[in-house]
């Protein structure tokens, strides 16, 4: 979950970046802040679960390459 998070955070980054409206870009804010306090939550939750917060490097990779292909269909690099 806390690389899916992350690319959503990423997404509204892009989007205040290229919003003309004022609320998309208020939307955009309120994606990240409430992304990143789940990314937050989720990390405190696996660091008591399993005694890291890390995620591990192939959950990340796999997701990374869903999302690559996911986004060069929606016209993103």
């Amino acid at each position: 979950m806390v690389p899916h998070h992350m690319m959503a955070s990423q997404m509204a980054q892009m989007a205040m970046t290229k919003a003309k409206h004022s609320q998309l870009r208020q939307m955009a804010r309120m994606v990240i802040r409430d992304q990143n306090r789940e990314i937050a939550q989720l990390k405190a939750w696996r660091k008591t679960w399993y005694g890291s917060a890390d995620v591990p490097m192939n959950h990340m990779m796999d997701h990374g390459d869903v999302m690559m292909s996911t986004g060069s269909m929606m016209g993103l690099p």
